[in-house]
């Protein structure tokens, strides 16, 4: 049985509800490096339209909703520049890879988790996953490998050249990807992640038909109680991830607007709330379905009392 050593970071703010393995991942290795890296989090404030539309509607798995916070000009903004490599094997890259490592601090590479035997899946089944590799020995025969336990929480594990190579050959993207550090001045960085977030506001707009649709939702039978049950899951565990790193990215920008920062902890913590019931639901196969409308009117209410207030303070500056 695998030992789990926590890597150290923040587990509650860099959990796995908003992000998924990939963005976690280099969110946690980046900000060691770039003490502005949250700063790209003006964009968690997606809209409920944006959920609804890609976990209700197109039934993606949550690991594959595009949220736009790690896009190339943010991360130039802050000296970050993303690069990928690609081979046909891990033997082809693994030079490459190891220097990258020793020069950087950490890549990430796409794999397998058929391989790992820290993975739940481990010899049961392949499924697609990227791993971080942030330390190779001297001999280039073994590697640190930071990942999430089954409980998704980050931790320290080591394997050998063996066990990556499996992990890395064994799935179709076959893919390393890294980032380089570049010269930035801090100031201009800030201004530039203050005009970001005006310009998305500017444009945001949410009709939060996810929220006031959710009891027709329920009560329609068009599609099975635990189908529509696991999308509504999802939806709440990305509404509640994404509004508690928007208070986090608004506690950095706006420290003077604690109340502000506070309304969208608590919209986070609302919606966890809203996912743990229906965790309960699955589990007891009852729920109670005006409850649950109406927490999720009082959300909306609170959510619509932050935006006027986030755009009547970008008004002001």
């Amino acid at each position: 049985m695998m030992t789990d050593i926590l890597y150290p970071h923040d587990a509650q703010l860099y959990d796995r509800r908003f992000m998924n393995c990939a963005e976690r991942h280099a969110v946690v290795f980046l900000k060691e490096r770039r003490a502005q890296t949250d700063l790209l989090f003006y964009r968690a404030m997606v809209s409920s339209d944006e959920i609804f539309r890609q976990i209700i509607q197109q039934k993606k798995p949550k690991y594959n909703f595009v949220n736009g916070c790690f896009n190339e000009p943010d991360l130039n903004a802050l000296g970050i520049y993303p690069h990928e490599l690609r081979g046909e094997s891990f033997a082809q890259i693994k030079p490459d890879v190891d220097a990258l490592i020793r020069q950087y601090g950490f890549v990430l590479i796409s794999g397998s988790v058929f391989y790992f035997p820290h993975c739940p899946e481990y010899r049961q089944k392949h499924l697609h996953h990227l791993v971080v590799l942030n330390g190779v020995d001297e001999a280039g025969d073994r590697y640190q490998v930071a990942d999430d336990n089954p409980a998704s929480v980050l931790c320290q594990y080591q394997y050998g050249l063996q066990e990556v190579a499996g992990f890395f050959d064994n799935n179709g993207d076959r893919l390393a990807r890294w980032f380089t550090l570049d010269h930035y001045n801090s100031d201009d960085a800030t201004r530039y992640f203050h005009q970001a977030l005006r310009d998305y506001l500017t444009h945001y707009q949410d009709s939060q038909q996810f929220l006031s649709g959710i009891e027709d939702y329920l009560k329609d039978n068009f599609e099975a109680r635990e189908i529509k049950l696991q999308l509504l899951h999802d939806g709440f565990s990305l509404l509640s991830g994404s509004r508690t790193l928007f208070a986090h990215y608004l506690s950095l920008q706006h420290p003077d607007q604690d109340a502000m920062t506070e309304l969208a902890r608590q919209l986070g913590q609302q919606a966890f709330i809203l996912k743990s019931l229906v965790v309960k639901a699955r589990i007891t196969q009852r729920l109670d379905i005006a409850d649950l409308a109406t927490r999720a009117r009082q959300f909306q209410e609170q959510e619509s009392a932050l935006l006027q207030a986030l755009r009547t303070l970008l008004r002001g500056h």
